[in-house]
């Protein structure tokens, strides 16, 4: 944002050191300075670290560190002021516009895999509803055919007895048999 030309007029301080012991600190302060994911560019390129520890003497320290420094325009105010005030024709808005336009991409697929995760979970119910009844449909018919053949084996069985009247020779058995009967037709 105010490009590297100007690096020697940042001030970073590092702040919290009451609340450490001063080895971590000092490794944690290393970290930052050496890290170019964090300060190392800046350090390199001029900034100055100072330590605040939130007193009033140690950010007038940083403050009066800065204030003999030459003023700057910062790379975004220039940007705007000649892009007719447009953040999004700046470098920093550009930068911003493409992590959106990278965030948007990524969530529309996220979206589209979720929406064809959840079509092949409703066609795999659909098929398992349908595959049940057709075993439902199945085991009935095998029923209609297993009382269909025990009725013609009773059948059988009675005309091989010559049994004229089997009701009245056997009347509990026959009742049994005949309620047995009209329950699996049922099913």
């Amino acid at each position: 944002m105010c490009g590297t030309e100007n690096f020697q007029n940042i001030a970073l301080a590092t702040t919290m050191w009451d609340t450490v012991d001063p080895k971590t600190g000092e490794q944690r302060e290393r970290e930052l300075k050496v890290n170019l994911e964090f300060w190392a560019q800046m350090v390199k390129e001029g900034a100055t670290v100072f330590r605040h520890d939130r007193k009033e003497k140690s950010a007038k320290e940083i403050v009066m560190s800065l204030l003999p420094k030459k003023s700057v325009v910062l790379d975004i105010q220039a940007e705007m002021s000649s892009n007719d005030g447009v953040i999004g024709k700046t470098t920093a808005g550009s930068y911003v516009k493409k992590f959106l336009e990278d965030r948007q991409t990524d969530y529309a697929e996220r979206i589209f895999d979720l929406r064809t995760q959840m079509a092949e979970l409703q066609d795999l119910e659909r098929n398992k509803a349908e595959l049940t009844n057709a075993q439902l449909e199945r085991e009935k018919e095998k029923m209609a055919e297993d009382v269909q053949l025990l009725m013609t084996k009773v059948d059988t069985l009675v005309k091989s007895a010559r049994v004229q009247e089997p009701t009245k020779r056997h009347p509990k058995f026959m009742n049994k048999l005949l309620n047995m009967l009209t329950q699996i037709e049922r099913k």
